[in-house]
């Protein structure tokens, strides 16, 4: 992943060499592949220099930015706390430029709380995404509940699920196992015994 992001950059730092114009795609590609690495300064560099150049971020530029700071090497509270920030901070930007919010950059956002963030930092941005109109997919409720299974919140796991069955998703053998993470993590044998069976009778296997 490293040798992708150093090639694309260096293909991308010769254009800029030899004055050749670049369009928001290829700045877009060019903040993934810095994204990709964690290297959140690079990639809002690479963000101001195409604003400079007139150009004007389009929700792929934000996804990018999402992105490098849930991929940011942080491992000192303040950085994590300021990846957090960070990634939240994206939604005031993107109504600043007029762009509509996705569910795929809140997922983003989720990711980063997940990664980074205190336990009442995902159940926020989720009600946030709630607010907006907007449907969660699969992906947001397997990320809901690795992170109640990270933090030990027991209670705020069944409410996602009872969410995620409103939305009429088919849950996941993903969904399940981070569920049945939290029913070991909070030490819940019983309900653990249930979930087994409810998955049996929706035809997944334990993982």
């Amino acid at each position: 992943q490293k040798r992708d992001a150093a090639g694309a950059m260096k293909v991308f730092d010769s254009m800029v060499a030899k004055g050749v114009a670049c369009d928001a795609i290829v700045y877009n590609v060019a903040i993934s592949a810095v994204a990709s690495t964690g290297d959140t300064a690079r990639a809002q560099a690479l963000s101001w220099d195409m604003l400079s150049s007139g150009l004007r971020p389009t929700i792929h530029t934000y996804l990018a930015l999402g992105k490098s700071w849930m991929n940011s090497k942080g491992v000192f509270h303040e950085d994590k706390r300021a990846a957090v920030m960070g990634a939240i901070a994206l939604f005031d930007l993107i109504k600043e430029e007029n762009v509509a919010p996705t569910t795929e950059l809140y997922n983003v956002v989720l990711g980063t709380c997940l990664r980074h963030g205190r336990p009442p930092d995902a159940p926020r941005v989720y009600n946030q995404m709630r607010e907006e109109g907007l449907r969660p997919d699969i992906y947001t409720f397997v990320t809901l509940m690795s992170h109640c299974a990270k933090h030990h919140l027991l209670h705020q796991a069944f409410e996602i699920m009872e969410h995620m069955r409103q939305t009429k998703l088919a849950p996941s053998d993903l969904l399940y196992a981070a569920l049945a993470k939290v029913l070991v993590n909070c030490r819940q044998a019983g309900s653990a015994a249930k979930l087994l069976d409810e998955m049996r009778t929706q035809g997944i296997k334990p993982q």
